[in-house]
């Protein structure tokens, strides 16, 4: 099958079992190879969109690009429970502004569980069924080391996961599950922050991103963040532990690298100046 990808997570999945090839087109924050940058881009930055098109995923699918490509299926992540209408229904209008019978594939997940039951059914959509129980076996083995290192530390660490911005945002979703898997305290909730809340809370770490960020874009917003003077009252900021952090790495969707990215908070928790940290400076960067 030939497939589109709308958004950075989706790809991952091709990448982390060298699928690459079955794509012909991409999203347009979509990183990786040289041959996953040389594709189309099949998603919009922006836009008006009709109110169907939302439930395809988080960015607005160029129609016109897919059309041109005719990929044999799309794969994304709904981001919201379809509507009244029904995935009948959706999909119906998906094929009718396509003007073809496209497929439509998603990857749901909203728990670890969820997670762990979907990822073979996407090995099997890709071709790769073995390969996928193995990879499943693997981070499972993963997780349970990084949950044990985590149980014996001796003081838990307080971590604030934001977007950054004049009123910050606390970010939930798969961010929360993941710090608490490093050993960390998470110490807001989803959702937006007053700055009285937030210094008073001070936590001991904090980490900034946004959906779709990589490492370097994540550190460039940081670095401007970090100029608020609310934000240089903050321990974290005296003490040099705030933080940049890939978006696309599981914060906000069910990425192949859900594991990668809870390992990573616990390095930068709890061995910031460990040189040979394995994800630094490819999921994570302290303040430069």
């Amino acid at each position: 099958m030939r497939w589109a990808s709308l958004l950075p997570e989706a790809t991952q999945w091709f990448s982390v079992w060298r699928k690459e090839r079955l794509l012909i087109a991409r999203s347009h924050l979509c990183e990786g190879s040289t041959y996953v940058m040389a594709l189309p881009i099949c998603t919009r930055r922006g836009g008006t969109s009709a109110e169907w098109e939302k439930y395809l995923g988080p960015y607005p699918p160029d129609f016109a690009v897919l059309s041109s490509l005719r990929p044999d299926a799309l794969f994304t992540m709904l981001t919201l429970s379809v509507p009244d209408l029904g995935a009948e229904e959706l999909l119906g209008r998906l094929r009718q502004a396509l003007g073809y019978p496209v497929q439509l594939f998603s990857f749901q997940a909203s728990t670890w569980e969820e997670y762990i039951q979907r990822v073979p059914h996407i090995g099997e959509v890709l071709g790769v069924a073995n390969q996928a129980r193995r990879w499943v076996s693997e981070v499972l083995r993963r997780k349970d080391f990084l949950q044990h290192k985590s149980q014996v530390l001796s003081e838990r660490l307080s971590v604030s996961l934001l977007m950054p911005g004049e009123i910050p945002h606390g970010i939930g979703r798969w961010a929360t599950q993941l710090a608490e898997w490093a050993g960390l305290r998470v110490a807001f909730a989803e959702g937006f922050l007053s700055w009285e809340r937030f210094l008073e809370a001070d936590p001991d770490v904090v980490v900034v991103t946004f959906p779709g960020a990589s490492l370097s874009a994540a550190g460039e917003a940081l670095s401007q963040w970090a100029r608020l003077p609310q934000v240089q009252h903050l321990k974290a900021f005296r003490q040099k532990r705030l933080y940049a952090f890939k978006g696309t790495a599981g914060f906000f969707f069910p990425s192949p690298y859900l594991i990668a990215a809870a390992e990573a908070l616990y390095e930068l928790a709890y061995t910031p100046t460990y040189r040979y940290n394995q994800h630094l400076g490819t999921l994570w960067a302290p303040l430069l």
